[in-house]
């Protein structure tokens, strides 16, 4: 069942000095056009989330101020453009939060406000963000970079959003990529609160992975360093990032106490939003102990809290956990009821993992209740998306990432105890060990991915052979059903009668006793082989997932002696039966 990875994205714009509000009133009816500029700039960027419509008024008459001498103040007229755009993406006015804020960049641009022109660009982004475009997303917060060559905690932060809009969009290797990047960058400039996040962030993605003694590691980093620096939000959040990966290892012990001590800091913190969210971790706790009670009424009161908020990404995890739990029931009718909500919740946040939970579980529920042709018709939309050779050299590369971050830590390392006194000689050759034992966890790494090639061609090998196969049944029969039925029949019918296929027909070799261990489903299955059916033809056919099939194929080659399904299908032809 899927976990929930929360991360949270800020809005980027120009840094607002914390002031009285009603000092910055008075200051709109100074003399000085530049201090009513930015007074109104100031009073609009700080109102934004609790009165939008009072914001863009103040907006409005900063640019009113300045719409017949744009040269007064031309820092002051690109910030206004910048908080118009950013007030228009919280309203979802994204065409005109698009034009504010690239007028904003450019006029930034112009005047040589690299950071502000950077930043009004990661804006334009996160604009594209909040509408579904994750690469448009990804694009503007690249072009944004370049700006902040000389701002590296600003780089370091953009490189978050983009590992924001990388997970969204399922490339989990690049999320963890870019936050590896910002990690990096933090711990440079020795910024804790930034580390802090960044290590949970990475935590969070490496469940995506199943590997859960990386989440855990960077869990237990982030929790480390929020204890010795005293930040209780981070220390919970960490907690929570641990619950979910002992979890999913079926520690379920760890998982309840690291989740009760998450909920608990939150709620002494008073932070609702995060209490709902941990509530939502523990009863997908629960459920995995089959504690089903717990876990659904935990469920069910967290709708109307989660739908206040609208977080529509629990949400959603809420009803799919529902359905399960009622489908385990034996209740399918409810079950699908549930699951068919967090469906459609689901096409909304576009969760490339939840989509994939969903389909099949959704699917499965259809099946209980007879309606197969749905059933089917999702069966075939997971098989199309779901975890293939591409995705397993993804996560290879995932840990080629993590330990090149870690070669280049070591090679910082010796390249400062180089200039270190004679006694740092015992830390040098540790380091250079370390080293070596990079190369051969490289050295692994590389047969691993020789394994997965080799594997690739082995299966692009079977599938050729099953198309030869079929070439060759349809010199002889019309088509492939006509060749499965001729076969199916003469086996079930020596199952039945417990003699030959052909009864008095000795020219044919008798078929073995064997036979009559094959199930009847096994019997459909190895005529399918027979003629070369591929397991998705095989899947198609039967109305089974691939799954199923696959598990009937390696019980036909136990029962056969044979290794593979080329040598299961000469079968057909070593006893005649086409």
């Amino acid at each position: 069942m899927l976990k929930p990875l929360f991360i949270v994205l800020c809005m980027l714009s120009i840094e607002v000095i914390g002031q009285n509000l009603d000092s910055l009133e008075s200051l709109t009816a100074s003399g000085d056009p530049i201090q009513r500029i930015d007074a109104l700039n100031k009073l609009g960027w700080e109102s934004r989330m609790t009165d939008p419509a009072a914001s863009l008024g103040y907006l409005q008459r900063a640019y009113d101020e300045q719409i017949n001498d744009t040269t007064v103040h031309p820092f002051g007229w690109a910030q206004t453009a910048n908080h118009y755009g950013c007030v228009y993406t919280l309203i979802g006015r994204f065409v005109l939060a698009d034009s504010s804020l690239r007028l904003a960049s450019a006029r930034f641009d112009a005047i040589s406000e690299n950071e502000e022109a950077g930043k009004s660009l990661v804006n334009l982004g996160i604009n594209f963000y909040y509408q579904g475009k994750g690469s448009q997303a990804i694009e503007y917060c690249e072009k944004a970079l370049p700006f902040f060559d000389n701002y590296p905690i600003r780089k370091a932060k953009t490189s978050q959003n983009i590992g924001v809009f990388y997970r969204t969009l399922g490339r989990y290797d690049k999320a963890i990529e870019m936050y590896t990047n910002a990690l990096d960058i933090f711990q440079s400039e020795d910024d804790v609160g930034s580390q802090l996040a960044t290590l949970n962030n990475i935590g969070s993605l490496y469940v995506f992975y199943r590997q859960y003694d990386k989440s855990l590691e960077y869990h237990n980093r982030s929790m480390e360093l929020a204890v010795m620096h005293k930040d209780v939000k981070a220390e919970a959040s960490a907690y929570v990032g641990s619950a979910i990966a002992y979890d999913l290892l079926e520690d379920y012990e760890k998982a309840l106490n690291y989740g009760w001590l998450a909920r608990n800091l939150y709620d002494s913190l008073g932070i609702t939003h995060w209490v709902h969210k941990t509530d939502y971790t523990l009863a997908s706790t629960y459920f995995s102990m089959d504690s089903l009670d717990k876990a659904i009424g935990i469920y069910r009161n967290l709708i109307e809290p989660l739908n206040s908020i609208n977080d529509q990404i629990s949400l959603t995890g809420v009803y799919n956990g529902i359905g399960l739990i009622l489908a385990k029931l034996n209740r399918p009718d409810s079950a699908i009821v549930y699951l068919e909500k967090a469906f459609e919740k689901n096409s909304y946040i576009e969760e490339p993992t939840m989509y994939k939970n969903l389909l099949i579980n959704l699917a499965s529920s259809y099946e209980m209740v007879g309606r197969t042709e749905e059933a089917l018709l999702l069966h075939h939309k997971y098989n199309a998306i779901k975890d293939s050779l591409y995705d397993a050299m993804v996560s290879l590369q995932v840990a080629v990432t993590e330990s090149q971050f870690r070669f280049d830590e070591k090679e910082k390392e010796i390249s400062a105890a180089k200039n270190e006194l004679s006694g740092e000689q015992k830390k040098n050759k540790k380091l250079k060990r370390s080293i070596s034992g990079f190369w051969v966890a490289v050295g692994i790494l590389f047969l691993l991915v020789v394994v997965l090639i080799v594997v690739y061609l082995l299966k692009r090998k079977d599938v050729k052979n099953a198309k030869a196969q079929q070439q060759e049944i349809l010199r002889k029969y019309e088509t492939l059903e006509e060749a499965f039925e001729q076969i199916y029949s003469q086996l079930n019918a020596f199952q039945d009668q417990k003699e030959g296929p052909a009864g008095d027909n000795s020219s044919k070799k008798p078929l073995p006793d064997w036979v009559n261990e094959l199930s009847k489903r096994e019997l459909e299955v190895l005529s399918c082989l027979s003629v070369g059916m591929t397991d998705k033809d095989i899947s198609d056919k039967l109305f089974v997932s691939l799954a199923t099939v696959r598990t009937h194929c390696r019980r036909i080659y136990t029962k056969l002696l044979v290794k593979n399904r080329s040598e299961a299908a000469n079968f057909a032809r070593e006893y005649e039966l086409i």
